[in-house]
């Protein structure tokens, strides 16, 4: 009979310590069930759900933050004595550069009628003589141009638009990572 468990024929006792091993878990399971609380059960229920429900509203996230454009979109304001001649002169050159992948020109006209929309500023700009807004190109690019943009001829001040489009895909990117610790 010794040669036949060395062969394997006798898998009863090695299956001996598993089984006691199941009904042992089985056991404290079925303890632990009964002393289980409406309270605790709650806290469970919230310890599993919050993980989900942030991991869901994340994912519900991802198309608006994909929307969201994460190239530098840098303001272009020229001088404002620049002729309309300079602004297409700059726009042609802009278009040109390869870095840039869209270029909007935003003549000081429309800039004045767009600020004209905004609610309380319709009197100021009845009160003012003159159009003091500067024509504006709006530029986005892959890379950050602003250094190089400002030194062009004619153009009086740049801002780059992108910083708070990085910040927050840096802080979905580390809540994603927080909900898998």
């Amino acid at each position: 009979r010794q040669e036949g468990s060395a062969s394997g024929g006798g898998t009863h006792h090695a299956d001996f310590p598993m089984r006691t091993w199941l009904r042992q878990h089985a056991q404290a399971f079925s303890a632990a069930l009964r002393r289980l609380s409406p309270l605790n059960a709650l806290v469970i229920g919230i310890a599993l759900a919050l993980p989900a429900g942030g991991y869901a509203l994340l994912d519900s996230l991802r198309p608006t933050g994909a929307r969201l454009a994460l190239e530098p979109r840098i303001s272009i304001f020229l001088e404002p004595q620049a002729r309309r001649a300079d602004a297409e002169a700059l726009g042609a050159r802009l278009r040109a550069d390869r870095r840039i992948a869209q270029v909007r020109f935003i003549p000081r006209e429309e800039a004045l009628k767009e600020m004209s929309a905004v609610q309380g500023l319709p009197e100021v700009i009845a009160a003012l003589k003159r159009n003091p807004l500067p024509d504006a190109f709006v530029v986005t690019s892959r890379e950050d141009l602003a250094e190089e943009l400002a030194k062009l001829p004619g153009v009086a001040h740049v801002q780059a638009d992108a910083v708070w489009a990085r910040r927050l895909a840096a802080i979905a990117a580390i809540a994603q990572l927080g909900l898998w610790v």
